[in-house]
């Protein structure tokens, strides 16, 4: 049975300091603003309340926001490669129009199959899926979870908990440098739904 108290807490970190349409995946690019982040994060801890640890990927970016908000929260920082967004090989730092007209044929065939069909030198969605997945399975299973990602983990930490088939996971919007809750759906305690909130830094 899920807890009813329980919230799971997504923060999806950025903005990186790299335009919006290049593939970041592994790059380890740092924040354009860590104060505007550690802002953010004193918010978000209000709203949070209470959590024993707040979990974040080992790119840059995503550890410049888990720091500030582990501190204001009194938790534990737990860094993990499992949360990493999905690793886009060959493709990092090239933008979506450069990787087509580099390899128009893995880019048709990754496109047409994004689930399962790995990027070259990379990995697919369903890799990425999978280190999420086991990763989950480490939790206790009460207690807030706060995790400070990437759209890629998020995406598929929300799919499995929400029980969404692709469209609906492909229908999830959740902006560099903002927020999502997950609450247990009272009429389905094995289900949970998204509540996005406003990104909270107060910085333009």
């Amino acid at each position: 049975m899920t807890d009813p108290a329980r919230r799971i807490w997504l923060w999806h970190a950025g903005p990186a300091a790299v335009p919006d349409d290049v593939l970041l995946g592994w790059l380890d690019a740092p924040l354009t603003d860590p104060e505007a982040a550690a802002e953010a994060a004193g918010n978000l801890a209000r709203l949070i309340g209470a959590a024993s640890a707040v979990h974040s990927s080992d790119l840059k970016r995503a550890r410049q926001a888990a720091r500030p908000l582990a501190r204001a929260l009194g938790a534990t920082l737990r860094v993990t490669s499992a949360l990493r967004e999905v690793h886009h090989g060959a493709w990092e730092g090239l933008t979506w129009t450069a990787a087509r007209e580099r390899d128009p044929e893995p880019f048709a065939r990754q496109q047409a199959d994004w689930r399962t069909h790995a990027m070259p030198e990379g990995e697919s969605f369903a890799d990425m899926e999978a280190r999420v997945r086991a990763w989950w399975a480490t939790l206790p299973e009460a207690g807030n979870v706060v995790v400070v990602a990437h759209a890629g983990p998020l995406r598929a930490l929300a799919a499995m908990l929400c029980g969404w088939d692709d469209a609906q996971l492909l229908a999830m919007t959740l902006a560099r440098g903002h927020f999502a809750c997950l609450a247990p759906d009272a009429d389905r305690p094995v289900q949970w739904n998204v509540h996005p909130l406003s990104a909270l830094a107060t910085r333009d």
